[in-house]
């Protein structure tokens, strides 16, 4: 039943109403209310408990209800009003808590039935209510309890509920639990399909917050938007198209409301209220979704969005600044994942198509090996077959050449079937054939190879091999390389002391240890050892020549035996490899077993082919006889001639210099320069350094890959040193192509030859560098009698300048007393002679101003000249330089035109030099003026400058003059009529003094005749 409020102008403040006087509006709006309509009845008869409880209720800050009577009848406090909203007060005020709370009464009726009926208290720490606001239900949170009231008489009369709004901290939790999983989840996706499927997931689990989702993503390429995720919604239909054109006034398809070209090219997030959309979820408590954002996915580095999450708003909470800024954090970790997948993405493409460049370089390395092969037979063989002739022999320098190409060949032999071997076990195509040996003798046999080659070298070799008590299976040709591999390393490393090769039993394992007391490997480097084509830089070495790959290859071939191979090394004191291989033939595969023993092993192929590649890193190795091909025929780097008939350079010939680590290589220049100049060969960088600090030779060739220190750290040595930073020096390199040679040149060197190259080349070559050289040499002799020369003109005008300083103290010393004399003799009053003493008057004069031009001058190339600046006013300045020229003005007849202003253009000046300027200038002008001409002095400001400008229509001056107008002892040539004498000092000393000001000064003329206009500017002090 309808109930009525009656508003009383003043509340009534009767004795009996004194519990309702409290601040606040409720107690007005109880105390006016028609309470009589109630089951509570007159406010006057109410009991002493429910009037006690309505007190409390009124006087707390806290939100409270009181339900009183059998209707529960709804009283509340002035905070609960927010929990009731406008929609339900003051309506709610006396009505039953069944129709307040409709919405909520079937959670709230029972657990008020149990305080009326049993008298049971309870608390509820969290409960999602939907209350009504109106047109809509808003999704709250509330703690609250619901305790009994007692009457007078102990009566349950009543019901006590204060509550607390935790509807932010549930909403923050829900909605944090979304962002920590989306960013537990997405981040650890690989891909950008994967980290989308996970963000959907995500969102998914959350419809209360987001009750919809669609996630799009932007193809710039395409210009088009591609659905990735559908949360809530069927992908494909009219509201989530698949694929949308991003055209600019496109459009989105009918019945697809969402702005992909606004977010696309503005970048921002829009609002839309979408209303009743087919295909849309129904929200919380059964609303439609009536709003919605759309969402920009923005990246660091990207102009445009990558995409756009489109977000249906819950119809049951309001879209205030926490629910936007979910929406945004949401976004920016979807974001966040989406770069992280796109960037793994990236990398595994890199990744993947660095993996198909490795298959391809390796099918290469295979084919390209293979290749070789078929052309070194065909070498090798007819070689071997001409040396090996017993009826046939050939003569000795024969012999030395084609044992020279069987050397070299096998060596490339060697390289070519490592490659190959490197090759099939990378492409897991290598095949091995295990039988049983007999390890010991086959490890000794391959290490005493090495015996007469480290004692020559001076070291010591030990070899301890132990029989083996167990059957021990390999394949031998593998085995061999492992051995040899190692040993070859040892021996290229070490210097001083020993290397010694142990092989014992340790259980049911073979130990192969192969140490040395070489150079060593730092930490770093050894961690990298065993990477293919690692090489350690650097590292002191008997040559810098190798592929990389034979660490690479030896671990490799240890895991075909199911072994394992480990390092250990200190810098300076050696290193030590370990390779462990299991004893038996148990974890062999069956078919890869072949049951006839290994025979006894004699020297192998590849046990020669590794002992004579190292025989030539031996010192003194290169110096075996060679000669050069005749007819400058194309040679490779290692085709080195044999003997030749012993030619000597010419007395005074040239030296060069050879740097190359590999032997073969320096013999062969040595012997194809010797012939024309005088030839020194080094191993390495650091010793053609030495070398040319020695003796300065005239040219160095050098190779580019050298231990110790390389071509590139030979020039830049060479260029720091400035007794030799002239020296040409050649490169010789087997890197080809055009960008190798432009390093090269980069670097500092003067020529770049690759390898392979014909004698005649480079014989060519360093013939026309040592003409460089030499004309080098002949410009920087003539650049340092230059520079003598220079010199000694410069002592030279400083001792012309000290004279003229002293001879002009020395001329003004005796003009003073003829001066003086004169003045004298005319106060004397001597008769007869007033025409003599003003010719000695005005010679004297000038005479003291010839002098003290020539002083001026001094001072100022000495730079003794010191400006005594003060403020003064152009026009005062310009007044005095006049007064002084007025009687050569008056005498010639002259027209003078000032066009001065009398102040504004104040100068931070020497007054003194400024009007010797002006002076000078006009004295000038009026000199070069035929009698009766015109001379105009113009001063004016010009953006921040005082420009003067001095004409005259006088004989002008010539154009060749105009350039040197201002140097030291120039005169234009005088008429005898306008003769005054002058040393030609003036405009120079015009034009220093100006510039001390800070200024500028110019000459122009149109030619002869035609007269002239000097215009100085000088700066202005600020107004």
């Amino acid at each position: 039943m309808a109930q009525t409020i009656s508003m009383l102008a003043e509340p009534d403040h009767r004795a009996d109403l004194h519990f309702l006087r409290v601040p606040g509006e409720m107690g007005r709006l109880i105390a006016a209310y028609d309470w009589q309509a109630t089951p509570l009845g007159d406010l006057r008869q109410w009991p002493q408990s429910l009037r006690t409880a309505v007190n409390l209720m009124l006087n707390s800050t806290q939100p409270m209800w009181i339900g009183w009577g059998p209707d529960i009848t709804f009283l509340y406090n002035d905070a609960y009003i927010d929990v009731l909203s406008l929609a339900k007060h003051p309506r709610a005020l006396g009505q039953p808590a069944r129709e307040v709370w409709s919405e909520l009464w079937d959670y709230c009726g029972p657990l008020a039935d149990r305080v009326f009926q049993r008298g049971e208290a309870c608390m509820v720490e969290k409960a999602q209510f939907f209350m009504s606001r109106g047109d809509w239900r808003e999704e709250t949170w509330y703690a609250f309890t619901y305790s009994p009231i007692v009457d007078e008489g102990g009566a349950i009369r009543g019901l006590f509920c204060p509550c607390v709004d935790v509807t932010t901290a549930n909403l923050h939790t829900r909605r944090l639990t979304t962002l920590s999983d989306l960013a537990a989840t997405t981040l650890r996706q690989d891909n950008v399909a994967s980290a989308c499927a996970a963000a959907a997931a995500v969102l998914g689990e959350n419809p209360a917050d987001i009750p919809f989702a669609l996630l799009y993503l932007f193809d710039p390429a395409t210009g088009s938007a591609r659905l990735e995720q559908a949360v809530h919604v069927a992908g494909g239909i009219e509201l989530a198209p698949a694929l949308v054109e991003l055209e600019a006034g496109r459009r989105p398809p009918a019945g697809c409301p969402w702005p992909f070209t606004q977010v696309y090219e503005q970048g921002a997030t829009v609002a839309l209220a979408i209303g009743a959309l087919p295909g849309l979820p129904i929200g919380l408590a059964d609303q439609r979704v009536h709003q919605c954002l759309a969402l920009p996915l923005s990246m660091p580095g990207y102009e445009r969005p990558i995409g756009m999450l489109v977000a249906g708003v819950s119809p049951a909470r309001p879209l205030d600044g926490a629910y936007r800024s979910f929406f945004e954090l949401v976004t920016g970790q979807a974001a966040a994942a989406l770069q992280k997948a796109m960037a793994d993405e990236e990398r595994q493409r890199r990744a993947e198509a660095l993996a198909e460049l490795d298959r391809a370089k390796t099918a290469f390395f295979s084919n390209i090996s293979h290749e070789f092969r078929t052309p070194l037979t065909l070498m090798l063989a007819p070689i071997e077959d001409a040396l090996a002739d017993p009826i046939q022999r050939l003569a000795p320098p024969q012999r030395a050449r084609l044992e020279l190409a069987q050397r070299n060949a096998l060596r490339l032999q060697k390289l070519v079937n490592t490659l190959l071997d490197f090759s099939r076990v990378q492409a897991g195509r290598m095949q091995a054939s295990y039988r049983r040996v007999d390890l010991c003798a086959l490890t000794r046999d391959l290490a005493s190879g090495f015996r007469s080659i480290m004692e020559s070298a001076g070291l010591a070799l030990h070899v301890r091999c132990e029989t083996l008590q167990a059957e021990t299976w390999v394949d031998v040709a593998m085995w061999e390389k492992i051995v040899l591999n190692l040993l070859s390393n040892a021996f290229k490393f070490t210097f001083n002391g020993s290397v010694t090769v142990e092989l014992v039993q340790r259980g049911q394992e073979a130990v192969l240890r192969i140490r040395d007391t070489g150079v060593g490997i730092d930490g770093p480097q050894q961690e990298r050892l065993f990477e293919r084509f690692h090489r350690v830089e650097g590292a002191r070495a008997r040559t810098f020549e190798g592929s990389g790959i034979g660490l690479a290859l030896v671990r490799d071939l240890v895991e075909l035996h199911n072994g394992r191979i480990a390092v250990e090394s200190t810098p300076d004191h050696g290193s030590c490899f370990t390779v462990i291989l299991p004893l038996g033939r148990a974890h062999l595969p069956d078919e890869q077993l072949v049951d006839a023993d290994a025979a006894q092993h004699a020297p192998s192929r590849a046990l020669e082919t590794y002992t004579a590649e190292a025989r030539r890193w031996l010192p003194g190795e290169e110096e075996a006889p060679a000669a050069a091909p005749e007819d400058g025929g194309e040679v490779t780097a290692n085709s080195v001639p044999a003997s030749a008939p012993a030619l000597l350079p010419a007395p005074g010939a040239a030296r060069i210099l050879i740097a190359d680590d590999n032997a073969d290589m320096r013999a062969y220049l040595a012997r194809l320069l010797r012939p024309h100049w005088q030839v020194q060969s080094v191993a390495n960088g650091q010793e053609a350094l030495a070398a040319a600090r020695s003796q300065r030779p005239d040219l160095i060739l050098s190779d580019v890959m050298m231990p110790l220190l390389d071509g590139f750290g030979l020039i830049q040595a060479l260029r720091a040193d400035q007794a030799l930073q002239d020296i040409p020096l050649m490169l010789l390199s087997a890197r080809s192509g055009e960008e190798a040679r432009i390093e090269g040149l980069n670097a500092g060197a003067d020529d770049y030859l690759v390898k392979p190259f014909s004698a005649r080349e480079l014989l060519t070559r360093v013939e026309s560098q040592l003409l460089r050289g030499r004309q080098r040499a002949g410009e920087r002799a003539e650049a340092e009698h230059l520079a003598q020369a220079r010199r000694e003109a410069e002592i030279a005008s400083r001792a012309k300048d000290e004279f003229l300083a002293m001879l002009s103290h020395e001329l003004r010393n005796p003009l003073s007393p003829i001066l003086s004399a004169a003045q004298l003799m005319r106060l004397k009053g001597v008769p007869n002679i007033e025409k003599e003493l003003a010719v000695i008057e005005r010679q004297s004069q000038h005479l003291v101003g010839l002098v003290d031009d020539l002083l001026d001058v001094a001072r100022i190339t000495q730079g003794k000249i010191e400006l005594r600046c003060e403020r003064c006013e152009l026009a005062v300045l310009i007044t005095r330089a006049l007064e002084t020229v007025a009687a050569l003005v008056q005498e010639r007849r002259h027209q003078l035109v000032l066009n001065v202003p009398p102040s504004g253009l104040a100068l931070n000046a020497d007054p003194l030099r400024l009007t010797q300027v002006l002076t000078n200038l006009l004295t000038n002008a009026v000199k070069y003026t035929n009698n009766g001409g015109r001379i105009e002095v113009c001063a004016v400001a010009d953006q921040g400058w005082a420009v003067v400008r001095i004409s005259d229509n006088g004989i002008g001056i010539a154009p060749d003059m105009l350039s040197r107008l201002f140097g030291k002892f120039v005169q234009e040539r005088q008429a005898l009529d306008r003769s005054r004498g002058g040393l030609g000092l003036g405009l120079a000393i015009v034009h220093s003094f100006v510039e001390l000001h800070g200024g500028s000064i110019e000459a122009r003329s149109a030619g002869l005749g035609r007269g002239s206009l000097f215009e100085l500017r000088l700066p202005l002090l600020p107004s």
